[in-house]
C-alpha cells in the first residue's frame, strides 16, 4: 500500500483536493508530503507492534524512553527540514519518517538485548517477499503510467490503483506470502 500510495500521490491529491483555490503547485507540495508519509506507513506499523511487545513483558520504560528521544529528534528535524531548509510540509513528513525509523531500529535493538532473540532469517525472508511483490506492483504502475493516455485522468488513476493492487496481490500469492492468509481470514468475518 505504501508503494502504491507514494507512486500515485500526485494523482490522488489532484483528484481529492485540486479545486478552487487549491492549485497545481499546492498539489505538488501536498504530494511530496504524502510520499514521505506513505513511506512511513509500514515503519509506523512495526513501531506499534514492537512497542506492544515490551508492554506485554511489562517493560514499559524502554518504549517510553525511545519515544521521548524520538520526539526530540522529530522536533529538531522538523525545524531543520521544514523551516531552515524551507521544505514546508514535506520536510515535516520526512522528519516523521526519519523519527519513526529511529524508533523502529531502537526497538529492534532493545528487543534483541532485553527481551528475545528475533528470528532474523525468517523475518528477512518474509520482508524480501513483500519487497519483491511491492517492486512488481511498482513496475506495473510505471508500465501502466506510460501506456495509458493522460486524457482520461480519472479513469487512468482508477485503472492504475486497481492494476497496482491486483499485481501486488497476485505477486504475494505466487510468492506464498503468509499475510494473504490473514487477509483471507479477515474477509470471512
Amino acid at each position: 500500500a505504501a508503494v502504491g500510495l507514494a507512486f500515485l500521490a500526485a494523482p490522488i491529491v489532484k483528484i481529492i483536493l485540486q479545486t478552487g483555490e487549491f492549485t497545481a503547485q499546492d498539489t505538488k507540495l501536498t504530494s511530496a508530503a504524502l510520499i514521505f508519509f506513505a513511506i512511513s506507513i509500514p515503519i509506523e506499523s512495526l513501531v506499534h507492534l514492537f512497542a506492544r511487545l515490551f508492554y506485554a513483558h511489562k517493560k514499559v520504560w524502554t518504549p517510553v524512553l525511545i519515544s521521548i528521544t524520538a520526539v526530540a529528534l522529530n522536533l529538531i528535524l522538523s525545524y531543520q527540514l521544514a523551516l531552515r531548509l524551507d521544505w514546508g510540509a514535506a520536510g515535516m513528513a520526512l522528519s516523521f519518517t526519519i523519527y519513526t525509523s529511529f524508533q523502529l531500529v531502537s526497538l529492534l535493538i532493545f528487543t534483541q538485548l532485553k527481551l528475545l532473540k528475533l528470528p532474523y532469517r525468517q523475518l528477512v525472508q518474509k520482508l524480501l517477499k513483500v519487497c519483491v511483490a511491492s517492486l512488481l506492483m511498482y513496475g506495473t504502475l510505471v508500465l501502466g503510467e506510460s501506456l495509458l493516455s493522460s486524457e482520461t485522468f480519472l479513469l487512468k488513476t482508477f485503472i492504475l490503483i486497481v492494476s497496482g493492487a491486483f499485481s501486488y496481490l497476485l505477486s504475494a500469492f505466487i510468492l506464498k506470502c503468509e499475510e494473504l492468509a490473514i487477509i483471507k481470514k479477515l474477509s470471512r468475518l
